[in-house]
């Protein structure tokens, strides 16, 4: 049994010369496109581009044209209307002076973390240390989502990715982060290895491409070429070396899983993962009883800097910008972390860097440079949309629906 083409219906039962027209012009439309764009003689048709043609009772819409003359074609799904693709996640390229004074002040708060922390180790222990850091932090953020209550965990997994990532990020991480400084490793060269996480991301979630493998390839070296004075110093050294590369690790399985906890608002996140880091480390300070430090100004400083600052205060504004500038843009500019921290750290400790750690430096920020060049590259050849990223923490993968922007 054939059926009649879904064109315009007239009111009477005997159809009428223009609407046997018009409906043999829409059957038409399917296999000349230009038959669509014909405007009736009658006049009584509406524009080419409002046409709807019917096929094995499926709605279907011709193509149109968007903003910037872009052509989306029509969908052949059952029942659905057309609509053009999502838009690309991130916010805009950088513009305005607001966004470019909030990158300059994120690129100096995060740098700052690794010197702060050399400074609070010549008076306090790692494990008092990290505590008070943990308990700083997650009295500032719960008195900050108290003001705005940001959504906390609904389901099993929420509560498990938030405690997963918590103990990744806030102890195992930052332990490993404050002992490879007690270790007598050098800030700068500490925040180099921290560094080379999105390229370490990279491989564990199997990037392609072959200009971001010669840029893994060549981070990979330049990390070599400037961890080769430590290999030669003493073995106190050596495993601040080691305990950095754990952080590494560390760091990047905090971002794989932090990835999976995008419905939870960012106060909320961190002041669970911060509220979780402070019995392991309570514990960790009852059983190794280090000595009390003096309450003073040198002490109570880089603990309140570490807390306040660098975990609250800088990885909100690294959250901010997320959302506001193109998380491409972000990335760029944490690049620059290591050379920033090898700087802060000479003018504030006087602590002089050897000729193969900076080159190394240099030859690991090209690297990453040159990474981040060949994603970009890939996917303006794939087609495929920017992903968000998050530097501090690594990466993210796109979704249809977009996370949580709540604080």
């Amino acid at each position: 049994m054939s059926t009649a083409p879904c064109g315009p219906r007239s009111t009477s039962r005997t159809p009428t010369a223009a609407s046997i027209s018009r409906s043999m012009r829409d059957a038409v439309g399917w296999v000349v496109p230009s038959a669509r764009a014909a405007p009736d003689n009658d006049g009584a048709a509406a524009s080419a581009a409002n046409i709807r043609t019917c096929r094995s009772s499926r709605v279907m819409r011709p193509a149109y044209s968007g903003a910037h003359g872009e052509v989306f074609p029509g969908r052949s799904r059952r029942g659905t209307l057309d609509r053009p693709p999502p838009p690309t996640p991130g916010g805009p390229a950088v513009t305005g002076t607001r966004n470019t004074v909030a990158l300059g002040l994120f690129l100096l708060l995060w740098s700052s973390g690794a010197v702060a922390t050399a400074l609070g180790l010549t008076r306090l222990d790692p494990a008092v240390f990290l505590l008070l850091r943990a308990v700083v932090t997650a009295g500032i953020a719960w008195l900050l989502w108290a003001f705005v209550r940001s959504p906390l965990p609904r389901t099993g997994r929420q509560w498990g990715a938030v405690l997963v990532t918590g103990l990744l990020m806030h102890v195992l991480y930052q332990g490993l982060f404050f002992g490879s400084l007690a270790a007598g490793i050098a800030p700068g060269l500490l925040s180099l290895v921290v560094a080379c996480q999105p390229l370490l991301t990279a491989v564990v979630t199997g990037q392609r491409g072959l200009l971001a493998w010669a840029g893994i390839l060549l981070g990979l070296g330049g990390l070599v070429l400037a961890c080769s004075p430590e290999f030669s110093a003493a073995d106190s050294t050596l495993w601040g070396v080691v305990a950095a590369a754990g952080a590494l690790l560390a760091l990047t399985a905090a971002t794989l899983v932090q990835a999976r906890s995008t419905r939870v608002g960012v106060l909320a996140n961190l002041a669970l993962q911060s509220t979780t880091a402070v019995p392991v480390f309570l514990l960790a300070a009852l059983v190794l009883r280090p000595a009390l430090p003096p309450l003073d100004p040198a002490t109570i400083g880089p603990v309140l800097w570490m807390g306040a600052v660098v975990g609250v205060a800088a990885t909100g504004l690294l959250y901010w910008l997320v959302r506001r500038v193109d998380v491409v843009t972000v990335t760029s500019v944490q690049f620059l972390v290591p050379a920033v921290t090898a700087v802060l750290d000479w003018m504030v400790r006087g602590q002089s860097l050897h000729g193969a750690t900076l080159a190394g430096m240099a030859v690991v920020i090209c690297a990453l440079f040159v990474f981040e060049r060949g994603r970009r590259r890939r996917g303006a050849a794939t087609g495929a949309p920017r992903t968000d990223r998050d530097p501090a923490a690594g990466s993210a993968t796109h979704r249809a629906s977009r996370p949580s922007q709540s604080l």
